[in-house]
């Protein structure tokens, strides 16, 4: 037993070590652009141990998997409706980092004419570990990834709040992306009371939504509040200073809180 936990323990010291060899100083490249523009701009990869490594790069696609809480599923390059992984070429594709060395990644964004959207893609950075299969049965690849994020000035960032119900003090609802690029809402909420005080506060669970997906979102309201009515107002920071708000009036009575209006 303390044999199998110390080969554990092994592992995940090597796996944290390699993972940790190769540092990116752009972990997420965001560009607006126009239909048919071309963008050039780099980055810089970065060796943070005493060994040289060798690195190759490649792109692939991602799409946020449900239930939409940040989790990727990554997928062979040029595969999803909103991949930008044919619009970019970089350089350079392989290289070996020196000790505590650094590689510039010049890139070029080629932007088709007929592009309306949100385009995504990562370019991962890999390298092999030292680990041999032989000895212990194992092959530890580690990568590092640059999400890109390309999305066109004329996108139609549209989303929409559905479903708002209340079942024990819990109150939920679906958030619908109803336009053509990833919107991640930060939700946040105040329950006010019929004088206009709030009484209670809180943030929701924050979502990663693809374009014509929904995810659901639930917070809990202090049961403590006393009998009557109350709104709730709920606000939702889409980013780049676009804000939907919507305001849902509950009443509470010894059976408990139930949904009386859902305003915009």
């Amino acid at each position: 037993m303390k044999k199998h936990i110390f080969t554990i323990l092994f592992l995940m010291m090597l796996i944290g070590s390699a993972q940790a060899q190769i540092f990116i100083e752009k972990g997420k490249v965001e560009t607006t652009v126009e239909p048919g523009q071309t963008v050039m701009d780099s980055f810089t990869v970065n060796n943070t141990t005493d060994k040289p490594v060798k690195v190759k790069a490649y792109f692939e696609d991602f799409i946020y998997e449900t239930p939409f809480d940040g989790k990727k599923k990554f997928l062979p390059a040029k595969t999803t409706e909103h991949s930008v992984s044919g619009w970019i070429n970089y350089s350079p594709n392989s290289f070996t980092l020196a000790p505590y060395g650094r590689q510039k990644i010049s890139y070029i964004i080629k932007v088709p004419e007929d592009a309306q959207g949100g385009y995504y893609g990562v370019l991962f950075f890999e390298e092999d570990s030292e680990i041999k299969p032989q000895k212990l049965g194992i092959r530890i690849v580690t990568r590092v990834g640059s999400l890109f994020f390309i999305e066109t000035k004329n996108k139609s960032k549209q989303s929409l709040v559905e479903n708002i119900t209340v079942s024990g003090g819990e109150v939920q609802g679906a958030f619908r992306n109803a336009g053509d690029v990833i919107i991640i809402p930060n939700g946040t909420y105040f329950v006010m009371n019929e004088e206009g005080v709030a009484l209670d506060r809180g943030e929701m669970n924050k979502l990663y939504l693809p374009p014509g997906e929904a995810g659901a979102f639930a917070f809990t309201i202090d049961q403590k509040l006393p009998s009557g009515k109350y709104t709730v107002i709920m606000t939702f920071d889409l980013q780049e200073g676009d804000v939907l708000v919507r305001e849902v009036e509950l009443e509470k009575s010894s059976a408990g809180f139930r949904v009386l209006e859902v305003r915009n």
